[in-house]
Order: structure tokens, then sequence, then C-alpha cells
């Protein structure tokens, strides 16, 4: 009966396994001994510099995390390479949702031409990558929510949806924004400076976003760097948004996580405040693969799929 009790207990809830900073490490997961999930969220910097390579390499561990079947012994897996499992509710890793970062130079494609002397690289051919990708769901500045067709109106409809709005998709009845920005660092890819350049990135923040994925921290929650790093730059060690912070205060979606700060990994509450912070960065400030994916368990909505 326990059991039972128990197995009920884990349908009744919604799995998400957070990455953050993976910087080409996760060949180096085995994903037979990860903790399956609804959906695997990923918050930039899966790459160092963005090459075709490394980009290529993330887009494939995507295929791999969805050729795992959910109930199988790990000992008795296929050989690579698998095939992707055509049916959701089989899948061990159910959906894969990522933002870039800082480190995906590729992917800021103005930025790249203006910063890159190799101009035989097109990095947009390299964005597609991901951003078109058939594992991957990428948001940059988008949402992943539900929408319905009004088929009598239909051409009007497309128009305005499909060319005006974000491609939307609902996962396990939760709203999932994305946004790749930071605060201004040593003029890599999404920077901007703080104050009103990152404000108008977060005014885009849907009011109604349940799941933030963003790939800086706010301030004060997994944002702290060690001294010697902050003597660098202006002698502050907490080195989070302000802005973004002040703008999840205000909403309070259920979750916020994010990367970035690669010593900055836990998860944090505030006073008054509903949203679980979470810094899911994989590697340590020596690119070193010392942290765990963070699994979190959040309740299934009502009439979710």
């Amino acid at each position: 009966n326990n059991n039972n009790n128990k197995n009920n207990n884990n349908e009744e809830m919604v799995k998400i396994l957070c990455f953050s900073d993976t910087h080409e490490r996760h060949i180096q997961f085995n994903v037979d001994n990860l903790p399956s999930a609804d959906i695997v969220l990923h918050a930039g910097d899966f790459t160092m510099t963005g090459s075709r390579k490394a980009v290529r390499s993330f887009e494939e561990w995507g295929q791999l995390l969805l050729s795992v079947p959910s109930h199988q012994d790990a000992n008795t897996m296929p050989t690579l390479p698998r095939k992707v499992i055509d049916n959701v509710d089989a899948r061990k890793f159910k959906h894969l949702v990522c933002i870039a970062g800082n480190h995906e130079k590729t992917f800021e494609i103005d930025y790249f031409k203006q910063n890159s002397n190799d101009k035989s690289i097109n990095p947009q051919e390299i964005k597609d990558i991901v951003s078109k990708s058939k594992h991957w769901i990428y948001l940059e500045d988008s949402m992943v929510k539900s929408f319905i067709f009004l088929y009598v109106y239909a051409f009007l409809v497309i128009f305005y949806f499909v060319l005006l709005t974000p491609i939307q998709i609902e996962l396990c009845g939760y709203k999932i924004y994305g946004t790749p920005w930071q605060p201004f660092f040593c003029n890599w890819a999404f920077n901007l400076h703080r104050g009103k350049p990152l404000q108008e990135k977060w005014k885009l923040i849907p009011k109604e976003t349940d799941i933030l994925l963003t790939h800086g921290p706010p301030l004060g929650h997994g944002d702290k760097i060690p001294l010697r790093y902050a003597m660098m730059g202006d002698g502050k060690c907490h080195v989070g948004c302000t802005d973004l912070l002040q703008h999840v205060l205000q909403y309070q979606p259920l979750l916020h996580i994010f990367g970035h700060i690669h010593d900055g990994y836990g998860a944090t509450k505030q006073k008054d405040c509903q949203t679980l912070f979470v810094n899911a960065s994989s590697v340590n400030e020596a690119y070193r693969l010392n942290h765990r994916p963070i699994l979190i368990c959040i309740p299934k909505k009502r009439n979710a799929k």
C-alpha cells in the first residue's frame, strides 16, 4: 500500500531536471543514471564559444535524452546511436527546453559578426542547429505556452499567431519563458548594461510566467563570486541583476532557473516570495563537472497534458 501511495504521489507531480553551464561536459553525464523528468531545462552556456562542433554535440545529446525509455534496466540499454522515442509518455525525459548563455557567441548574430575575425563562419547556420532542433525547444525572449487556432478565421489567425507572436506550446500545464541576457561582462554574447537596457528585456517577461529561465541570476540569489574575482572589477561579490530581482519579486513565478555564476550553485528562497530560485550550474569555477543537476517536483496542474 505504501508503495502504491508513493507511485500515486509521483504521478501527481511534474518533475523538472535543471542544468546550466555544462560547457561541453554534457557528454560526461550518464543519462541512464539521471533521474527521470517531465521537463529538462538548460539555462545556457552549453558550449565554450559556440563552435559548430560543440553546438552539434549538444543537439545530439538532446537526441540521446529523448531516446532513453522510461522503464528499462540501464544494463539492457541498446548501444549508440539510439532512436528517438516518438511516444512522449514512453520517454525517460519527455521535453527538453534550453536558452543560450554568454558563451554561445554564435547565437547573438549581430554581436558575432561585429566581433569575429573569421568571416567564413556562418553564425545563423550554427544557431539553427539548436534553435530549429527537433529535440530541443529553444527560447530567446519567448514563451512556451498554449494557444488555440480559430479555424473559422484560419488565415487571419494563423497569420497573427504564427507570424506576429512566438511559437507557443504548453508543457505539463506550465508556462515557461526563456531569455539569455545578463549584465555586461567582458564583452561576451547577450551582454547588456545594467539599468534601462536590461530593464527593457525584463519588461518582455509575461506576468503569467510560471517558470522563468534566464542565464544570469537575480541579485542575492546564487550570484556570489569569489573575492579574488570581485577585486578584478568593482569589488562586489554579489553580481546578480537588481532589476531582474525586482521583476521576479513583483510577479513571483513559481520557479526561476538560471546559472552563469558557477559557484552560486544551489536553491534559495526569499521572504514573502513564493519563487524558488535555482542556480543549476553544472561546473565549478575551475570548469570541473562537480555539481549534479537539480531535480524539482511541483504539483501537476488539473487538466494538464
